[in-house]
C-alpha cells in the first residue's frame, strides 16, 4: 500500500506575480437595471462584460435583434458599429431608431451582400466583417444571426443535398478570428451574435445553432424569451444569464427588456417594469395606473398605455421617479 508524506501539510499560501497581459474584465453599464445588475460579477461590479463576446438566443419575435442593436449603440458610443445582417430584415428607419436608443451618435457600416448576378458568399461576409474588428474605429461587430449563415457549399449545391456540420465549422472559424482580433485590439470591442432556438434533430428538446465551438467560444450568453404584451404592440422579454465567463451560471441572474416595436429597447419604460420587480413601483390591475412608492405611500404616474405614447411622441419626462428609484436601490 502505497504511504503519503503526511508533513506536506500544511500548505501556506505563496506570492504570485503576472508578467504579460492580463485579459481585460472590464463592463460597461447598458441603462437596463435588471440586466446590469444579473451580470454583476464576484467584486459586485455590474455591466455587460467588454473585450469579448456576446449571444443572444431565443425563439422568434422575443426581441433578439433589438436588444443587440441597442446593446452595440451602448458599447460603441461614438465609435462604429460593423452588421452582418444575414436574415437581411433590418428596415433602415428601425435601425437607425433602435441602435439611437442607446444615445449612440457614429456610423454603423452594413456589410453588403453584393449585386444579384454576384452575391457574396457568407464565409466572405463574415470574414469583412470579423477583419473590420482591426479598425480602431469599431468598437462593436453584430452577427444577425448565426442561424441563417449558409456555406457556400450548401447554397451551390442540390437543395437536397446534406451539408452536416459546415454551418458550424464556418461559424466555429469565425468565432476563433473575432475573438483574436479582440484579443489583441488597443480599444475595447464587443462582438454580438444573435441566434435562435431550433427543434433539436432527434426531436427532443431544442438546441442553438453553431455547435459546441459556438458555445465554447462565446464569453457571455443570454437566453430571451418573451413576458408581458402592453399597449402599443410593445412588450416585455426576460432574459436569463446562461452562461457568464467568470460568474458561472446562476439561477438568480435575470433581468427584463421592454421593447416598443417602432422604437426600439426603451430604457424608460425597462427602469419603470425593474422598479415593478423590486415592489418599489407597480401597476395596478384592472385600471392599468403605474405608482411608485414614495415615502411607504404610493403615488399615480399615468395609465400604462398613456405612458406608452408619452414615448411614442418622444416625451419622457414622467419616468424621472423610476430612475430615481433605481438610482437609490441598494441591495
Amino acid at each position: 500500500m502505497a504511504t503519503y508524506d503526511k508533513d506536506v501539510w500544511p500548505i501556506t499560501p505563496g506570492e504570485v506575480h503576472i508578467t504579460g497581459e492580463v485579459p481585460s474584465t472590464k463592463r460597461f453599464l447598458s441603462g437596463l437595471y435588471s440586466l446590469d445588475t444579473s451580470l454583476a460579477d464576484a467584486t459586485g461590479r455590474t455591466g455587460v462584460p467588454i473585450r469579448g463576446s456576446l449571444e443572444i438566443y431565443g425563439r422568434w419575435e422575443t426581441g433578439k435583434s433589438t436588444l443587440g442593436y441597442y446593446l452595440a449603440g451602448r458599447v460603441s458610443d461614438v465609435g462604429k458599429i460593423v452588421l452582418i445582417d444575414l436574415e437581411g430584415g433590418a428596415r433602415e428607419d428601425y435601425l437607425k431608431s433602435a441602435v439611437a436608443q442607446a444615445g449612440f451618435v457614429g456610423e454603423l457600416h452594413r456589410v453588403e451582400f453584393g449585386k444579384s448576378d454576384a452575391p457574396r458568399s457568407h464565409e466572405d461576409m463574415l470574414k469583412e466583417g470579423a477583419d473590420a474588428l482591426l479598425d480602431d474605429e469599431v468598437r462593436c461587430l453584430m452577427l444577425d444571426s448565426a442561424a441563417m449563415t449558409q456555406p457556400l457549399p450548401e447554397r451551390e449545391g442540390d437543395i437536397e443535398e446534406a451539408f452536416m456540420g459546415r454551418r458550424a465549422q464556418v461559424l466555429a472559424k469565425f468565432i476563433r478570428r473575432c475573438n483574436s482580433w479582440i484579443n489583441s485590439a488597443k480599444e475595447d470591442k464587443l462582438l454580438i451574435v444573435i441566434n435562435h432556438m431550433l427543434q433539436s434533430m432527434d426531436g427532443f428538446g431544442k438546441m442553438s445553432p453553431g455547435g459546441d465551438t459556438l458555445k465554447f467560444g462565446i464569453h457571455t450568453r443570454l437566453w430571451i424569451s418573451r413576458d408581458d404584451t402592453l399597449p402599443y404592440g410593445a412588450f416585455t422579454s426576460e432574459i436569463e444569464v446562461d452562461k457568464l465567463r467568470f460568474g458561472g451560471k446562476n439561477k438568480e441572474r435575470k433581468g427584463r427588456v421592454a421593447i416598443i416595436p417602432t422604437v426600439g429597447v426603451s430604457p424608460e419604460l425597462t427602469a419603470a417594469f425593474d422598479t415593478f420587480t423590486l415592489k418599489k413601483g407597480r401597476r395596478q390591475a384592472g385600471t392599468g395606473m403605474v405608482q411608485y412608492l414614495k415615502d411607504g405611500a404610493w403615488v399615480d404616474v399615468a395609465l400604462l398605455k398613456d405612458l406608452i405614447k408619452e414615448l411614442l411622441d418622444g416625451k419622457r419626462d414622467s419616468f424621472a421617479p423610476f430612475f430615481e428609484i433605481l438610482k437609490n436601490h441598494e441591495g
